[in-house]
This record gives C-alpha cells, sequence and structure tokens, in this order.
C-alpha cells in the first residue's frame, strides 16, 4: 500500500502542478488526479513476466506522459493568449511556431523532458512488482477517464474535433435579407475581384497596423503614461473609435483588408494557409491594385507564418518584405524572435516611401510591427527612455516612441502631404494571466489604437476591424460600393444602422455580448447562438465561392455522367473526371464523406465553364424547392444532379434561366 501512495503521489504532483499554471480547473484537476490513482491500480496490476505485460505497462506509461505533455502545451497556450485548445491554436500549428515557443518556454520544456524521464524511471523502479489483480478493467476505465471532456486529453481531443467539425446550417433567403436589413451583414453577395471597376485614387496609403494595441493604453490612467507620443498625435490628427472584430493577427489582416469576418476552422480550401483561400474575394489591395497602386508590405515576421504572404500577394500587394529578406539585406535584426525589430522596419518603411514618392504612380505601403507582440520587446533607439521595469509596459513606451519618431519624420520630409496615414492595431491584448496582472479588466476592453490625418472623422461612428477597407477606400477618394460582405464606411448614412460581429462574441451598445440563449429566435439587435452559427456557415459558403477550386473544366455539350455513390471511393464522374471531392458542403470539401444521396450543383459560366461544385444533403425537399432556391441564388447556368437514398440519379439543367429534365444518358446542354 506504501509503494502504490508513492506512485500516486509520484505520478499526481508533476500533473496537479503543470494543471495549476494552465486552466486551474478543479474539475480539471481532480480529474487529473483520478487518472493518477488509476494507473497507479493498473501498473501495479501488471507483472513483468512476459512481453505482453511489459508492453501494456509501455503503453500506460504513454498515457501518462502524453498527457502530461499536453498539460504543458495547454499551460503554455494559457500563459499566451489567456485561452486553451481553441480554433487559433490548432490553425497556427507549425514548425514557427514551435521555433518561437521554444524561444519563449524552452526552459519549461526542458525541465519537462527531464520530469518525465524522472517519471518513467521511478515507475519502471516502483511497479517491480507482482500482479495483484487483471488489468484489462482497469485500463477500460483509464483510457475512458483520460478521453473525458474534463482531463486535458479530451478537452485537446474536442478542440481538434471542433477545429474540424463543419456547420450544416442551411441558410435561406428570408434570413439573409433579415440579416442585412437589420445591418448584422452590409451585403448578400459581392462580386469576383476581377470584375472590379474602379475610378483612380486621389491619394497615397500608409497604412501601420500596431501588433496588440488597445486604445486603453492611450486614454485610461495611468496607461497613458506610456504613451506621450501617441497622446500628442491624438490632439492633432482625428481619433477613430475603433473596435476589434478580430482576435489573431492574420484574422485582423484579413477582416480590415477584405471586410469580412473569418471562422478560423479548418476546411481544406477555407484554410487561410491554403493560397487560394479568398483568391477572388475584393479586398482592399484589388481595389488599389486596378487603380494602378504600387503596393508595399512590410513585416518583420516571416511572411509564410500563418499564410499571409500568400494572402496578401493574391491581393494585390507585389511587393512583399518579411524576414526572409530582411535576412539577405545588411540590417541587424537583433534578439527578437520574431524577426526585424521596429526601429529597423520604420527605417525600412520610411526608405520605400521615399522612393515610392518619386514614381508616377500612387502607393500604398502597408507595415505591421512587432514590439508589442508578447512577451515584448525593446529596441537600442529607446535606451534613453526611462522604460519600464516590466517587458510589455517597456515595449509600448518604445512602440510609441519609435512610431511617433517616423510619423514626424514623414512630416517634415513632406511625405504626408496627399497622403491618407491611418493607423490602427491588428487586435487587442490577449486576455492570459499576465496582462490581467498588468492591466486588470482592462485587458478585456476590445477597443483598438485609431488615428487618421483624414479630416471631418465621425465621431459618433465605430469603426470595426471588418469596416477599414471601405472606410479608407471612401477616405482615399474612391466611389466603389457594396463590395464587402461586412464592412461598410464609417461615412455611410447608413452605418448608424451598421452591427459590429467577431466570430465569438458581438458588440451591443459598446460592450462585447454573449449571443443569445434561445432557439433560432430572431432580434434586430442581437443574434442569437443558433442565428450566429447560421451565419457563420453562410459565410463560409461565401468564402468557398471566393476561393479558386482544385477542379476546372469546361463541360461540352453533351457531358458524360456517372454516378456509383453506394461504395467507399465515391464517383460523381464528369467526362472521366470524377469530382466527388471537390463538391463543397457549407464551405467544406466532401473528401472522406460517405453521403450515399443529396443534390450536387455544378454552377456553370454561359461557355460551360464549371465555376463551384456545391453539395445539399437529402432532407426530402422537392426538385421544385431546390430550383426555386437556385433560381434566387444561383447566377448563370447550372447542372443540378440528384441522387436518392434508393440511387435513383436525376438530372435538370439551367440554361439561359430555363430549367429542363436531362435523360443521365444523353444529356445536352446546348439545345
Amino acid at each position: 500500500m506504501n509503494k502504490r501512495i508513492k506512485i500516486i503521489g509520484a505520478l499526481s504532483l508533476p500533473l496537479l502542478t503543470i494543471e495549476i499554471f494552465g486552466k486551474m480547473d478543479w474539475s480539471s484537476m481532480t480529474f487529473a488526479l483520478v487518472l493518477c490513482v488509476g494507473l497507479s491500480l493498473a501498473l501495479t496490476a501488471i507483472n513483468n513476466k512476459n512481453i505482453l505485460n511489459i508492453a501494456l505497462k509501455l503503453f500506460l506509461m504513454l498515457i501518462y506522459l502524453f498527457t502530461l505533455f499536453l498539460a504543458f502545451i495547454e499551460a503554455v497556450t494559457f500563459d499566451f493568449t489567456g485561452q486553451g485548445f481553441t480554433n487559433e491554436f490548432y490553425y497556427h500549428i507549425s514548425f514557427d511556431a514551435f521555433r518561437v515557443g521554444f524561444d519563449k518556454y524552452g526552459w519549461g520544456l526542458l525541465l519537462l523532458a527531464l520530469l518525465m524521464a524522472a517519471v518513467t524511471i521511478g515507475m519502471i523502479r516502483l511497479t517491480q512488482m507482482k500482479a495483484s489483480s487483471k488489468p484489462l478493467t482497469v485500463l477500460a476505465i483509464l483510457i475512458t477517464l483520460s478521453a473525458c471532456s474534463q482531463s486535458v486529453t479530451g478537452r485537446f481531443l474536442l478542440g481538434w474535433y471542433n477545429y474540424h467539425q463543419d456547420d450544416t446550417f442551411v441558410v435561406n433567403s428570408e434570413q439573409i435579407a433579415y440579416w442585412k436589413k437589420h445591418g448584422f451583414i452590409n451585403q448578400s453577395d459581392v462580386p469576383l475581384k476581377q470584375l472590379i471597376q474602379t475610378n483612380k485614387g486621389k491619394k497615397n496609403l500608409i497604412l501601420i497596423y500596431l501588433e496588440s494595441f488597445n486604445q486603453f493604453f492611450i486614454d485610461t490612467p495611468p496607461y497613458q503614461s506610456l504613451t506621450p507620443g501617441l497622446n500628442e498625435l491624438s490632439k492633432k490628427y482625428s481619433p477613430i473609435p475603433h473596435v476589434s472584430s478580430a482576435y489573431v493577427t492574420i484574422e485582423g489582416i484579413v477582416s480590415s483588408q477584405c471586410g469580412t469576418l473569418l471562422s478560423m476552422k479548418k476546411g481544406n480550401d477555407s484554410m487561410m494557409k491554403a493560397e487560394h483561400f479568398l483568391a477572388n474575394l475584393p479586398c482592399l489591395g484589388d481595389v488599389l491594385k486596378e487603380a494602378g497602386y504600387q503596393q508595399h508590405y512590410l513585416g518583420g515576421a516571416k511572411m509564410e507564418f500563418a499564410g499571409k504572404g500568400e494572402f496578401l500577394s493574391a491581393h494585390g500587394y507585389s511587393h512583399l518584405k518579411g524576414l526572409d529578406y530582411w535576412k539577405t539585406q545588411p540590417i541587424e535584426l537583433n534578439n527578437n524572435v520574431w524577426g526585424l525589430g521596429d526601429d529597423a522596419l520604420f527605417n525600412q518603411a520610411f526608405n520605400v516611401i521615399s522612393e515610392s514618392n518619386k514614381g508616377p504612380q500612387p502607393y500604398n505601403v502597408s507595415l505591421l510591427t512587432l514590439g508589442t507582440h508578447l512577451p515584448g520587446f525593446t529596441y537600442p533607439e529607446c535606451q534613453h527612455l526611462d522604460l519600464n521595469a516590466k517587458p510589455f509596459l517597456a515595449s509600448i513606451q518604445c512602440t510609441d516612441y519609435l512610431l511617433t519618431k517616423f510619423i514626424n519624420r514623414l512630416e517634415e520630409s513632406e511625405l504626408l502631404d496627399n497622403t491618407l496615414l491611418m493607423i490602427v492595431a491588428d487586435h487587442g491584448v490577449f486576455p492570459n494571466p499576465k496582462m490581467n496582472s498588468l492591466f486588470g479588466n482592462s485587458a478585456y476592453d476590445r477597443r483598438l489604437v485609431g488615428l487618421t490625418n483624414h479630416k471631418h472623422v465621425p465621431q459618433n461612428q465605430e469603426m470595426a476591424s471588418y469596416d477599414l477597407a471601405p472606410t479608407v477606400l471612401d477616405w482615399l477618394g474612391f466611389e466603389n460600393d457594396k463590395l464587402f460582405l461586412f464592412g461598410q464606411s464609417i461615412d455611410d448614412p447608413l452605418h448608424s444602422n451598421h452591427k459590429h460581429l467577431t466570430r465569438i462574441h458581438d458588440w451591443h451598445k459598446g460592450k462585447l455580448t454573449t449571443n443569445l440563449k434561445v432557439d433560432c429566435m430572431q432580434n434586430p439587435e442581437l443574434l442569437s447562438q443558433c442565428d450566429k452559427k447560421a451565419l457563420l456557415s453562410w459565410l463560409n459558403q461565401k468564402h468557398t465561392k471566393m476561393s479558386k477550386t482544385s477542379t476546372v473544366m469546361s463541360l461540352s455539350c453533351q457531358p458524360k455522367v456517372k454516378i456509383n455513390l453506394n461504395q467507399k471511393n465515391k464517383e460523381l464522374n464528369v467526362n472521366n473526371q470524377n469530382l466527388y471531392d471537390h463538391f463543397h458542403y457549407n464551405g467544406f470539401y466532401m473528401t472522406k464523406r460517405q453521403y450515399e444521396s443529396g443534390w450536387f450543383l455544378l454552377r456553370l459560366s454561359n461557355t460551360k465553364d464549371v465555376r463551384a461544385l456545391t453539395y445539399w444533403k437529402d432532407n426530402k425537399v422537392t426538385r421544385e424547392q431546390f430550383q426555386s432556391f437556385f433560381d434566387e441564388e444561383l447566377e448563370g447556368d447550372g447542372l443540378l444532379i440528384h441522387v436518392s437514398a434508393d440511387n435513383e440519379i436525376h438530372i435538370n439543367s439551367k440554361i439561359n434561366d430555363n430549367w429542363k429534365q436531362q435523360p443521365a444518358s444523353n444529356i445536352n446542354l446546348c439545345d
């Protein structure tokens, strides 16, 4: 018994200690303790007389070590972001994320490795005893406990499942019209970026994204003492009431550039790391490119991190400079794990702006700072300041100084003449334990910094992150309208009715508010949780339509169709090409989904080019109901295939707004 208590203590103390620094939830800690007790019972119930028992004991130890590792990862994630295994966590899994994490938490990872080794050796020594009972029952209970949602392993698996889970909401035209009427969305549909027609802009653009920079740094005592430069700029320039619609950097950039929300969920072509993501959605850079702007993006981090480079290059930015570029230049990179420091970044931006100003074309120079990224960085140019002893507060002071120096330099060189200057944040600080200790409840204040040299900014109209692109285009002198699903210019006469949403909470009466817990009841002021899920599902479908598909084909007048869904490898062949995996269901590819019936729509151009492939589950609606729905949603021609549960196939075509039933053996799209 004494030896078993020692084993329980040896297993539970490391795990509970890590849990305290992570989620620190009593139910989770209780499950961790129960898990360790179960492990001790199982380990002491296995003798070492044969290879199978030894392998079983090793398997149990692997369960514990994996749980210990996940607890450490969760604790690190909580320390960094204030959240656990969310969609952002899985999205950002990459070698670069590991590199950055190792630099910040490498000592902890080393201690964890030593601890895991010590526990393994200790268990080998402590469990050298005869079996007291058969271990299989205990083992089954143990595995069940480890996968429970209250355990760290269960939270990891549940987060992974939610990240990969697609939504199944079917949104009708009445609901979309309701969202638009009450200002939850700006447009129900937008043109392809290739169809943008624009006038010439009247000004240049300098767009500065400040990393994790909240408005309360500037206007809330005692934090405003950290930003004397921005305090003065706020008197000279126009403040923009700016509320966040994003939580992480890539989300903030996409939202502000393209006037949309992101679900941050996995889904093949809805994945931001994919080069085709939103490739056809109209964004700020696309409009400026069409108007002849030279466009530059400068950032200290690697361009491929979180798919930033692929996204920007697909939307009009022809000159991208990130860490890989800076490494080829005679520039000191300092000791910032993320890359080029802000002191050097502002100097390089000034050079790019100076050179761009000499050319005949208008320009857009966008840059993203790094200094206020956790844990906070300062640079040699700031050493003369009386910097705060706390790194993050010192980084605010340093960013404030470097930004103000940069703006003053632009003014002195007359580079702000005929130029729109926008200073905004990509998102706010993460409400993690460190930020809570520094700022208290202010860490949950999601108002972001917003400053511009534009005159006559309406102070009674808030700008969400996704309102930035239409607002900037307005202030640059463009006349484009109806380009953005959510974004709306704050100069728009209808903006007072404009709601501001995020993928998690929504803004209501100046505060981020949890969506109403009611059964899909429509409320003109705040979405219900059901309505919010439906809206995000609809948004995924829109994003899919605006992303390049991996299937490009043209149909002849008489395409050959062969369908067999009653097998593991589903077949929906058109002209000997299997398209099943390339259909989209609520924004997700059909890959590995085993649907045996449903509605398959091939959206066609007037030249019979396949533009999109969409699937709906067979929920017992009639062909006439589907055709009515498609008449409202479908622009152009289409080929609609219905496969029933008993494998009956019905095909209808829509050509020149006329529906026609087609025999599967002799389809004719031309007569």
